[in-house]
């Protein structure tokens, strides 16, 4: 694999190549955290710990005195941080989400917010997910990316044995 783009802007997390395997024993797109992070933020995850961080945030922002401002520029660059929070997004947010597309084989695989976003429920009980987690794999096997059903509910993989490759396609 030779990158991730987020909105049409590459991450550079491949620039020493990345491993990527088709997997649909994974439900997700498993990947570095750092960029899966980068993902998240781009399309508007929320979470309790984001939440909860942004809230001690605002709330010292509120205090008037002159060490507040040093602690408080400290938290908000904690806050900023947060490796990783729950996946949740906003439903109604999904038409204006950014593209993520995969450089493999120098062939760009994108993936519209309606693919990479999973609903969950019915009517007013419709939630929706991030179809992006963590997974941390060091060199020399990482980084490491795991394709799995979010990505192959778009591309149908074709396994070439013989020649030891794997091709993807646009599932009609």
């Amino acid at each position: 694999m030779d990158d991730v783009l987020v909105g049409g802007e590459a991450t550079g997390n491949c620039k020493n190549g990345c491993s990527a395997i088709a997997d649909s024993g994974t439900s997700f797109i498993a990947g570095p955290t750092e960029v899966v992070t980068l993902i998240n933020r781009a399309i508007g995850t929320s979470g309790k710990i984001g939440d909860y961080c942004k809230g001690r945030v605002e709330a010292m922002a509120k205090l008037k005195s002159p060490i507040t401002k040093s602690v408080q520029d400290f938290a908000k660059a904690m806050c900023k941080n947060i490796p990783y929070e729950e996946p949740t997004v906003d439903c109604g947010r999904v038409p204006s989400m950014p593209t993520i597309s995969f450089i493999i084989g120098g062939k760009e695989f994108k993936l519209s917010p309606k693919d990479y976003i999973l609903k969950i429920g019915k009517g007013d009980d419709v939630q929706c997910f991030s179809g992006f987690v963590p997974m941390d794999v060091p060199p020399p096997h990482g980084p490491l990316w795991k394709l799995g059903d979010v990505f192959m509910r778009s591309y149908h993989a074709v396994f070439d044995y013989e020649n030891v490759r794997v091709g993807f396609a646009e599932v009609a």
